[in-house]
């Protein structure tokens, strides 16, 4: 969701939709190639776009590794493009609040910052297989995990550090034991910076775990089996803070769940639409609405009345 339309990405471009009808109602585009798809084989190509402010950029994969990044306007029309100076994972792209720096992950290493306007590399960070690339929303971190075969942390980058002071902030492991190990990550912040949440996935479980900022404390998490753990899947589950920071949505497979966001206590959740609720989904706070998609078109659903 972005300035009250529903905004949907493919290999061939973006689109913006009216949905303030009864049938939503293509009414701009931006057409561009972007062969990126995720390990379920889903069309990915906008799972790398992040919105700031009146802008949303959209990162798209090179044969040399770097990411040419595209930045749309409300009509998704292209104000600028450039192409990173570094090799980068898509996994993840964000951008921060003034849309000064965007972040992401490098090649096998840790969060590399690149400044918006050429893609320079501003500042680049150690690491090891990083993703849940994310800003808060006063700019001043950037959550992520590490991993690998050694285990892995969920941690934040405090960008307001001194020079001479770590900037890494690590968080304790879930006690729900999510996985870390050779894990996908993604993070998302609640609107008010207060809570930070992540989901993370690896040989054949799903986990998911909210913090607490200011402590740094580990409010609840918990985890799921895939349907089929033989099946090498490492997308992270899609996840999102409704806007008042009260519910956390979470894309499970053929399900969308629930959450009260401080106790963890499950609330109602979406089910029985099987392959029509594929990981990705839009919320529609204004409608109290929830988008996912059947055969590329946008569907929504009510919300239900504990969200």
């Amino acid at each position: 969701m972005w300035n009250a339309r529903l905004v949907g990405f493919d290999s061939k471009g973006a689109k913006a939709w009216d949905i303030t009808g009864d049938v939503p109602e293509v009414i701009a585009r931006c057409e561009y190639e972007n062969q990126w798809f995720d390990a379920r084989d889903f069309d990915a190509g906008g799972a790398c776009s992040r919105v700031f402010g009146e802008h949303i950029a959209v990162g798209i994969p090179t044969k040399q590794g770097t990411a040419e990044i595209l930045v749309l306007d409300a009509d998704l029309n292209i104000t600028s493009r450039f192409t990173t100076e570094a090799r980068i994972e898509l996994w993840d792209l964000a951008v921060s609040p003034d849309g000064e720096f965007g972040a992401g992950h490098l090649y096998g290493d840790g969060v590399v910052l690149w400044e918006m306007k050429e893609g320079k590399t501003a500042r680049e960070f150690d690491g090891h297989i990083s993703s849940a690339a994310a800003y808060s929303p006063d700019g001043r971190y950037v959550s992520a995990l590490d991993s690998g075969q050694g285990g892995g942390h969920f941690y934040v980058l405090d960008l307001h550090a001194q020079h001479e002071e770590d900037p890494r902030r690590e968080f304790s492991h879930a006690k729900a034991r999510q996985p870390l190990f050779d894990a996908a990550a993604h993070a998302a912040w609640s609107e008010d910076g207060a809570l930070l949440a992540f989901t993370s996935t690896a040989w054949g479980v799903h986990g998911v775990v909210v913090y607490d900022v200011a402590t740094m404390n580990e409010l609840w998490s918990t985890r799921y089996d895939m349907h089929d753990p033989d099946e090498e899947i490492w997308d992270a589950l899609e996840l999102a803070f409704t806007s008042d920071g009260n519910t956390l949505v979470v894309g499970v497979e053929r399900e969308i769940k629930a959450f009260d966001a401080r106790s963890g206590t499950p609330r109602a959740s979406l089910k029985g639409y099987g392959e029509d609720v594929p990981p990705y989904f839009a919320l529609d706070g204004t409608h109290r609405r929830i988008w996912t998609t059947r055969e590329k078109s946008p569907v929504s659903h009510a919300w239900p009345d504990d969200w």
